[in-house]
């Protein structure tokens, strides 16, 4: 049997010593070491991406990065400079101001403190919303909720209708003033501006398009006023059609604009006591279906002594 000679011997119990300590889990740091110096992030231009970098430590065999006070139990061995790139980045929270530091460590268990903690805000990355599909039944517009949605915005053809924040929604010609003729109506998503996981979202492409016809609605004609002097008040005629008037009060010689006052349909009379010169007009006020509401009559006078 053939001796191995005291040098030999030496040699194969060292490289014994090194593949188990290769091929050992990395224990949590203890003792001693060189703090990291010149830690940083180096962020990609449009925040999307990120690399924490240091330099490295003389006799360090691995790294401890500690996130937002978390150590992830993983050891690093880095060349010069060293980094982490995906695995670190992946670890952040989107949105949210990170703090990060990092310890050197050995294989015999000594380390250093850890290093003074350097900020990064992980932007989150952008996805569009899904589309709405929509249903449109005479003048009511209708869809299914799209999920993280905050708002949706009603379109005919490049014209921004109105923005909502549920289905379903009336198509109103008196309140948009839409010109007779035929329109394309379709609706886009918009986003809650919350973070979802690590994604923000954008606006929706639009929906799939209905056709909407504006056909013409004749206007509410502007009722007839007269004066009784003797009670300050102004009577007006009653307007077929009208769900309620709108009332223009303006006192001579009073300061800002003049007072506008909403009345039901059943009242047909406004009355003054005190003293001043008063200019009064009054408009129909339509259901804008079957029409427009009216523009407002001539004005009528009362004096109040």
């Amino acid at each position: 049997m053939k001796r191995l000679s005291i040098k030999k011997l030496n040699a194969l119990i060292f490289a014994v010593i090194i593949m188990c300590a290769a091929a050992a889990p990395l224990a949590a740091c203890s003792g001693a070491a060189a703090v990291p110096q010149n830690i940083r992030v180096e962020a990609s231009d449009d925040g999307l991406s990120a690399r924490l970098v240091w330099d490295a430590v003389p006799g360090a065999d691995y790294y401890r990065v500690r996130v937002n006070g978390v150590v992830l139990e993983t050891g690093f061995t880095y060349q010069n400079p060293p980094l982490t790139e995906g695995f670190l980045y992946g670890a952040m929270t989107a949105g949210e101001v990170n703090k990060l530091s990092v310890q050197a460590c050995t294989l015999a268990g000594a380390s250093s403190a850890f290093t003074s903690e350097v900020e990064f805000q992980k932007l989150p990355r952008t996805a569009p919303l899904d589309a709405p599909r929509i249903e449109l039944n005479g003048a009511t517009l209708s869809w299914q909720p799209v999920e993280f949605a905050g708002s949706y915005q009603i379109w005919a053809d490049s014209r921004l209708l109105d923005t909502v924040a549920e289905s379903p929604y009336t198509v109103d010609p008196a309140a948009l003033r839409l010109p007779v003729g035929e329109y394309r109506i379709t609706v886009v998503a918009v986003g809650d501006g919350n973070i979802h996981g690590d994604v923000i979202n954008v606006p929706s492409a639009s929906s799939n398009a209905k056709t909407y016809y504006q056909s013409a609605m004749p206007a509410l004609a502007a009722p007839a006023l007269s004066v009784d002097a003797a009670s300050g008040t102004v009577l007006w005629t009653a307007i077929a059609g009208a769900v309620g008037y709108a009332v223009r009060i303006e006192k001579a010689g009073a300061a800002g604009p003049p007072t506008v006052k909403t009345v039901g349909a059943d009242t047909l009379s406004v009355s003054f006591t005190a003293p001043g010169v008063y200019a009064v007009r009054v408009k129909a006020l339509a259901n804008g279906v079957t029409a427009f509401s009216g523009g407002y009559s001539e004005p009528a006078t009362v004096t109040v002594n």
